[in-house]
């Protein structure tokens, strides 16, 4: 649901704000063996960077979990913090859960998206969300009225 709809509103209006996406193993399968193709813009990554990401998420994740609920004071992400001006009307993204090492404990992970785009037939590969909480002055938990509902 994009940040614009989840707001206080009927049920109707808010289950049809809601855009489902199905997973797409196949793809995510080709993401984790496809070779090295550097990005040149500040969000994107590498192909190699997204692969190593998603495959620490499929092989991770289940204790992962375990230790975000259980050792940290944040707990585990409720949302992710999506921007998307880098996103083109009317183009398709393709979104993939992943792990990246954690900047003051490398040997820990935060929760990560992986976004995909393929125009004539190259492929780019963005890192631009953020896992709440913990939450930020900009992106209070109060901003999330869906989360407010739990």
């Amino acid at each position: 649901i994009d940040k614009e709809q989840d707001i206080q509103q009927s049920d109707t209006d808010l289950f049809n704000a809601i855009t489902i996406c199905k997973a797409d193993l196949k793809n995510l399968s080709a993401l984790n063996t496809q070779e090295n193709t550097p990005g040149n813009s500040t969000d994107e990554i590498s192909e190699a960077e997204a692969r190593v990401r998603t495959q620490d998420w499929d092989r991770n994740y289940a204790d992962w979990a375990e230790k975000q609920i259980t050792l940290t004071t944040d707990g585990i992400f409720k949302v992710f913090y999506m921007p998307a001006d880098y996103m083109a009307e009317g183009s398709e993204y393709e979104s993939f859960l992943a792990l990246k090492p954690n900047s003051q404990s490398p040997a820990l992970y935060d929760a990560d998206i992986v976004t995909t785009f393929t125009d004539s037939g190259k492929t780019t590969y963005y890192d631009t969300v953020v896992p709440m909480p913990p939450y930020t002055i900009n992106n209070p938990s109060s901003s999330f009225y869906l989360l407010q509902l739990l």
